[in-house]
């Protein structure tokens, strides 16, 4: 199972590791899941943790190895009219070019029916609506 996560999972796991993001991020490092991210989810980590917390997502990144995905800048556009934020036009582009089964997110942005039905066969879940699934 293919899963793309947006950087506010990858942030909340690392500030709270047992939290719902947490979880979805040990599913990760045990390879119940094949976690699927890109250079621009990376430096939008990078920019919102703080020094403490970034040796924790290094060392995430090692255990988890994720399939990374290129974003081209230039075909952002696309999900104009789709999704309202355009600084989460790539969070869609990562999902769709990674071929994800699931994008995860806890940004309203994302998480809003529009998205989900364009996204079609993607699906579009918070963290607690993927665990759910996932029992």
């Amino acid at each position: 199972m293919r899963v793309f996560l947006d950087s506010c999972i990858w942030i909340g796991g690392i500030i709270v590791p047992a939290g719902y993001s947490g979880k979805i991020l040990q599913y990760g490092v045990i390879r119940l899941i094949t976690v699927v991210s890109s250079q621009m989810i990376f430096e939008e980590i990078q920019r919102h943790i703080s020094e403490d917390n970034l040796a924790a997502f290094k060392k995430l990144l090692s255990a988890i190895k994720p399939e990374m995905v290129e974003i081209v800048p230039g075909y952002l556009q696309k999900w104009k009219g789709i999704i309202t934020h355009k600084a989460d036009f790539h969070v869609l582009e990562g999902a769709v070019k990674g071929k994800a089964d699931y994008l995860l997110s806890r940004n309203k942005h994302v998480l809003n029916r529009r998205v989900k039905r364009e996204l079609k066969p993607i699906q579009v879940l918070s963290p607690i609506e993927f665990l759910s699934e996932m029992v």
